[in-house]
């Protein structure tokens, strides 16, 4: 099975500004079991389409939205295209 791996060993944060100006550190990407599959949040990208439009027709039997991408198994999706999202999306909110 193919693998990826993202070049940080560091968790990988961005900061949440509320409409009241409190801020929070929280995950950008996640990682989520359900009922219903797995899901992985990817947070922080600008255009919320990017990641449905670039990378939903190579990934396999997944829904994907802005910012979520759902399958069932990781045999339903191609996890090199998988891996791909996330860099993307890593890279793209660096020095924000």
């Amino acid at each position: 099975m193919p693998r990826f791996t993202i070049a940080r060993s560091a968790t990988i944060f961005q900061i949440l500004k509320y409409a009241n100006g409190t801020t929070k550190e929280f995950f950008q990407i996640g990682l989520s079991p359900n009922q219903t599959g797995i899901s992985v949040y990817i947070l922080g990208i600008e255009d919320k389409t990017y990641l449905a439009q670039t990378y939903a027709k190579e990934l396999g039997k997944a829904k994907v939205t802005g910012y979520c991408i759902k399958f069932k198994t990781l045999k339903d999706i191609n996890v090199d295209v998988l891996g791909a999202a996330v860099r993307y999306g890593v890279e793209s909110s660096r020095g924000k």
